[in-house]
């Protein structure tokens, strides 16, 4: 039997391990999620030439519509309390 200074030692190097596994997994997670965002804006800025270039007329303001998006995410974070009581 192991005595308890062992026991909370064998403890702490477990999860000194579990947490460096975890910022591993979670810097490799970001680092592949980071790639394929610079991957799908190349591929959609070449799509998105070809399209401005096919419709020279059209109004794409993509600030404008991040703006209008962020807006209404903030009216709608919080839900009305008459919604949350009736819940």
């Amino acid at each position: 039997h192991a005595s308890h200074f062992h026991y909370v030692q064998y403890l702490e190097l477990h999860f000194n391990q579990w947490d460096a596994d975890k910022y591993a997994e979670l810097s490799h997670f970001l680092f592949n999620n980071y790639q394929q965002a610079l991957r799908i804006i190349s591929a959609n800025t070449v799509d998105l030439d070809a399209y401005c270039t096919l419709h020279p007329n059209e109004n794409l303001d993509f600030e404008l519509w991040v703006a209008e998006e962020l807006a209404y995410l903030q009216a709608v974070e919080s839900e009305l309390k008459q919604d949350a009581l009736r819940v």
